[in-house]
Order: structure tokens, then C-alpha cells, then sequence
């Protein structure tokens, strides 16, 4: 297990936007944008895409999640963002499985941006710059999922 910042990007709509292209076309935009940022995708689902980045990173999720890029053209609805950190575990180190991972973070992120709305980000109390006050939140919500 490692400790790893998890972003989850919630798409808009649960998977089926109002207006705009679909959430593969935008999760790939999403996927080159958080790679050249040293995210590493570890999972993802019908309208949620998981990304793992060094804890020292967090200059870059911000970045990543605060300014949009070609995943959220003029008039499409922006994603809604989850950050949590804590340890996560490759499914299998096997080469086949690519970087699949699940860990208590990868909840507590999917969680985070299911409570928030397009082009909100929520971050768990549990992510070091909040705790030591790095980062300064302005307000708060919170959100439950499977206990954690």
C-alpha cells in the first residue's frame, strides 16, 4: 500500500450530459491533462474517473481541478472534483491490470465529489495541506459512503 492525493472527477449528469460531448471524449481530455500533471489514472466507472498523485503534489490538483481545460469546452458543464489522501492498493501487479487501485481514499474522494455540484471541489479533512493549514478552505460539507 502507498500513500497517495486521490482526485475523483465526477462527470456532470451521471454520465449523460444535457448538452456538450459524452464523458469518454471528455474523460480522455481529462486523462492527458492529469498525466502531464504525474497523475496516474486507478480507476474508473460509468461517471466517475479516479486519478492517484504524490502527496507533495498538491500545487498540481489544485491546478488541475481550479482551471479548466479541453475536458470542459464553452457551454459543457464542468466535472465536480473529490480530493482525499490515504493509502491505496494496485488490484494486481501482474502488468495486465494497468494501475487499477482501491484504498479508503478512493471512497472518501468518490464520496467528496458525489456531494458536490459541476465545477465544486471538496477536499476531505484528511489531506495533509488541509490539516496543517497549507490550504485554506473556504467552507464545508460533508459526505458518507460506504462508512467512510
Amino acid at each position: 500500500m502507498s500513500e497517495k492525493l486521490i482526485l475523483c472527477c465526477r462527470f456532470p449528469g451521471a454520465g449523460m450530459p444535457a448538452r456538450g460531448r459524452g464523458y469518454l471524449e471528455r474523460a480522455r481530455s481529462l486523462l492527458v491533462r492529469a498525466e502531464a500533471r504525474g497523475g496516474t489514472l486507478v480507476a474508473w466507472g460509468s461517471a466517475r474517473i479516479y486519478f492517484a498523485f504524490e502527496p507533495t503534489t498538491i500545487d498540481d490538483v489544485i491546478a488541475l481541478v481550479t482551471k479548466p481545460g479541453e475536458e470542459t469546452l464553452e457551454g459543457e458543464e464542468r466535472f465536480a472534483f473529490g480530493v482525499a489522501q490515504g493509502s491505496i492498493e494496485q488490484v494486481a501487479n501482474d502488468g495486465l491490470q494497468a494501475n487499477l487501485a482501491w484504498g479508503p481514499a478512493l471512497v472518501a474522494a468518490g464520496a467528496l465529489a458525489m456531494a458536490g455540484r459541476a465545477g465544486q471541489v471538496h477536499f476531505a479533512d484528511r489531506v495533509k495541506a488541509v490539516r496543517t493549514g497549507e490550504l485554506d478552505l473556504n467552507g464545508g460539507r460533508f459526505a458518507v459512503e460506504a462508512g467512510l
